[in-house]
C-alpha cells in the first residue's frame, strides 16, 4: 500500500486527507498496529475509513494522527470507530466495526472497503506478527 501523493490534500468537509494505492514496493508505508490503530512510522497519519461510512467502495485513507492521549481517545470514537481496525487470521484487514469488510480493490487501485470474502481482499503477508502484538497488547 502506498501513499497517492507526497503530502495530504485539504479537503473542504473532512479536513486533511491522502489517498492510498496500491503502489510499487518502494513507495510503500511503514505502518505499526497498537490494537486499535494502523499507524504510518513517518508522521503517526493513521488509516481511516471515508466518511465513517462503512459500505463497499468507500475509500480508505491516512488522516493526521492523535498527538495526545487525550486525542487518541477522541480518535477511537470519531466518525463511527472509522480509524479503528482488525487484522484477520487470514490476513486481512477490516474496520472493527464493520468485520464482514475488509480493505482491498475495487475497481481500480485505491483503497477500498470490499466484501470480506473477495478476491480483490488484501492479504498482508505480515499479518501474523501483526496479529501477535494485537495479542500481546491484550494482555
Amino acid at each position: 500500500i502506498a501513499p497517492m501523493g507526497d503530502k495530504f490534500e485539504n479537503t473542504m468537509y473532512h479536513g486533511p486527507v491522502l489517498e492510498l494505492v496500491f503502489g510499487p514496493k518502494e513507495n510503500s508505508v511503514c505502518a505499526t498496529y497498537d490494537g486499535d490503530f494502523i499507524t504510518r512510522v513517518d508522521d503517526g497519519a493513521v488509516l481511516n475509513v471515508a466518511h465513517g461510512s462503512f459500505v463497499e467502495g468507500v475509500s480508505v485513507v491516512l488522516k493526521p494522527g492523535p498527538r495526545t492521549p487525550r486525542e487518541r481517545e477522541k480518535h477511537k470514537k470519531i466518525m463511527n470507530r472509522s480509524r479503528c481496525f482488525i487484522i484477520n487470521s487470514e490476513g486481512s484487514i477490516s474496520p472493527l466495526a464493520a468485520p464482514f469488510l475488509a480493505i482491498g480493490i475495487s475497481p481500480y487501485s485505491n483503497l477500498r472497503l470490499i466484501k470480506r470474502n473477495s478476491p480483490n481482499r488484501a492479504i498482508f503477508k505480515n499479518a501474523k506478527s501483526l496479529i501477535e502484538c494485537q495479542l500481546e497488547l491484550k494482555k
